[in-house]
């Protein structure tokens, strides 16, 4: 019994151990250096970018009448889903220093602009009301412009 007890306990604090350093992987890591944080800018632009992309194509499809509702409502959904988590882990990572708060502020505003567009596709798709799935494509391709600005910017430091 005692043989059989130690290799329970050894299983336990393994599975123990093994839990604690997966939920350590979810937690986002503070950006210790300027460069590091910027990293995070560019991964988190990318990111919304390819959102705000899947919902101007979600648009372009529901004007030309070129997929089903369900199929639509499942992509902009994703897309609202995926901006709304980058959104979350972005604004949880400080900026190392003061001169890094401008693009923090910059690029945690086009997160909601994101967010806030693809849900306003999302609504209008529903609805059937095409003029506001237009203005809704509008704006994302707006934030779009916005993202790949931050992008370049990015590029050139």
């Amino acid at each position: 019994m005692g043989e059989s007890a130690g290799r329970g306990r050894r299983r336990r604090a393994a599975a123990a151990l093994a839990a604690a350093v997966l939920a350590a992987g979810c937690v986002p890591g503070p950006a210790l250096t300027v460069e590091g944080y910027h990293r995070h800018v560019e991964q988190s632009a990318t990111a919304l970018l390819s959102a705000v992309r899947t919902g101007t194509l979600v648009a372009r499809l529901a004007e030309d009448d070129r997929a089903f509702s369900t199929t639509l409502d499942t992509a902009v959904s994703g897309a609202e889903d995926d901006a709304r988590s980058v959104a979350d882990t972005f604004a949880s990572r400080q900026p190392p220093t003061p001169g890094e708060d401008a693009v923090r502020d910059r690029l945690t505003g086009l997160a909601e602009n994101a967010g806030d567009g693809l849900a306003d596709l999302r609504i209008a798709l529903r609805r059937g009301d095409d003029a506001s799935a237009r203005r809704a494509a509008g704006d994302l391709a707006d934030t779009a412009q916005s993202l790949e600005a931050v992008l370049a910017a990015e590029a050139r430091r």
